[in-house]
């Protein structure tokens, strides 16, 4: 779920309860915005993640931002909007 804080401009992901650790999480557009909002949100909660984006240099700099030891995030230029991106 998405909330948009009254405070900020910028739009936050809400996770409330869910339970991410150990799991594998898929992230469109994760170079910036909401994607990468939400991209640190599952890896603050443990679990490894999937980014997708056409920015690869963005998507590249995601990825180090969220890895850690015990984390994984896997990179994928994908253009999700795209059926033979998502296709290849």
């Amino acid at each position: 779920m998405f909330r948009r804080d009254a405070a900020h401009t910028s739009t936050a992901c809400e996770f409330g309860e869910i339970r991410s650790r150990h799991k594998w999480v898929l992230i469109a557009g994760a170079a910036s915005g909401v994607g990468l909002g939400c991209a640190k949100g599952f890896a603050r909660r443990g679990a490894n993640l999937v980014l997708t984006d056409v920015n690869l240099a963005g998507l590249e700099k995601a990825a180090i931002a969220v890895r850690t030891p015990t984390l994984k995030a896997l990179t994928l230029r994908c253009n999700v909007g795209d059926d033979a991106s998502v296709a290849a």
